[in-house]
């Protein structure tokens, strides 16, 4: 949310779809599309795992999905900063 902030001068709000619209604007302020196509799969899973109880998510998806918003994170420290 800080570099949309920063970079895009917009104020995010919990709005239908936002996440969807913060993961797109992130991914082309970055110039990343992993990070809209990887979160949006993320986010469509933890979705489905709050609803379906068959739904789960691993621990190497989980392993995985920290280093993943790990780079993002340092990526976006380099942008704002």
């Amino acid at each position: 949310m800080a570099v949309l902030a920063k970079k895009a001068g917009v104020k995010v709000r919990s709005v239908m779809g936002h996440h969807i619209k913060i993961l797109n604007a992130l991914s082309e302020i970055l110039g990343d599309p992993d990070i809209f196509t990887i979160g949006n799969a993320m986010r469509m899973k933890r979705n489905k795992g709050l609803y379906d109880i068959g739904a789960a998510i691993t621990k190497k998806e989980v392993n995985d999905y920290i280093i993943f918003v790990g780079q993002v994170i340092q990526k976006s420290k380099k942008m704002i900063n």
